[in-house]
């Protein structure tokens, strides 16, 4: 038995004559005639009693039937499951993205786009992210940038240094806050060993100034929590975790430089799919921010 066999079974049950059946299946009369006979004996029933030029199913063959029709209605389903899977498969793009930039950055992205790509995306920290596309977990990363020639990274947006402030401090009245102004109040920035606070040292030594630093800490929602508790002043990048604070000041410095390159990176000895290709297109082209 198979599969042919029960297609044709069904149609002539439908349209009970051999002619009309072998038409809507495109095959011949004899060829049809042959597979039914061929069923039939290895059933050991007979499925169809011949009336003039139509056929009619027997007992066994209404029984043989309703098994039949809930068979290939169930196959039919799959079929149009996995088609619908391969289509939704070729759109699936996975990513990881630092959570510094997912409601300003990522957001807006996702709903322009609406459904063209299936993107699926987890957020981390860029070392978690660096070793993950290494080991293939996702088509690409948005993160900053380690020291690795194993990865190719494409810088693609950039955070500003910002100065943030309680919302009655001196600083938050002026017109133009200058790096002399800073180091006259106590400071919470990022802590000495981590990357990012090494563009900040760079600022004050080309100056040869040394600010007073109160507190070094790990991310802008720790910097923030201390500033708006009014223990000093912040210096942090410009991102999504400043939005809770809204007894801070957001001062921009107007600084030559930005304090952090974000990259999009991915592994180039892995093939990317054509949907996280065609993504990296439409990022450079429609989200470029450097």
């Amino acid at each position: 038995m198979n599969l042919n066999q029960l297609y044709y079974f069904q149609m002539l049950a439908t349209y009970q004559h051999y002619t009309k059946a072998s038409e809507k299946l495109y095959i011949s009369q004899p060829s049809l005639s042959y597979a039914i006979k061929e069923l039939e004996n290895e059933l050991g029933v007979t499925l169809f009693i011949k009336k003039g030029r139509n056929v009619f199913l027997s007992d066994e063959g209404k029984v043989f039937l309703k098994y039949v029709n809930e068979s290939l209605k169930i196959l039919d389903e799959g079929i149009l499951e996995m088609r619908n899977y391969k289509k939704t498969q070729e759109k699936k793009v996975e990513i990881a993205i630092i959570p510094t930039i997912v409601n300003t950055y990522l957001i807006p992205i996702l709903k322009q786009l609406n459904n063209e790509y299936q993107i699926q995306f987890r957020t981390g920290w860029t070392s978690d992210i660096i070793n993950a596309i290494k080991k293939g977990k996702y088509d690409f990363g948005i993160c900053s940038k380690e020291d690795d020639s194993t990865l190719t990274y494409l810088p693609l947006l950039s955070e500003e240094l910002v100065l943030i402030t309680t919302k009655n401090h001196p600083l938050s009245q002026k017109d133009n806050v200058t790096l002399e102004d800073i180091i006259k109040y106590p400071l919470i920035t990022y802590h000495h060993d981590l990357a990012i606070a090494q563009p900040i040292k760079k600022l004050f030594e080309d100056k040869h100034l040394k600010p007073h630093i109160l507190y070094e800490l790990d991310d802008e929602t720790s910097i923030a929590s201390m500033v708006s508790q009014d223990f000093g002043i912040g210096l942090t990048a410009n991102n999504d975790n400043l939005k809770p604070f809204d007894n801070i000041e957001i001062i921009h410095l107007h600084l030559k430089q930005d304090l952090r390159t974000i990259y999009l990176v991915y592994n180039s000895k892995k093939e990317l799919s054509k949907a996280a290709y065609q993504l990296i297109d439409y990022l450079f082209n429609n989200h470029y921010q450097l």
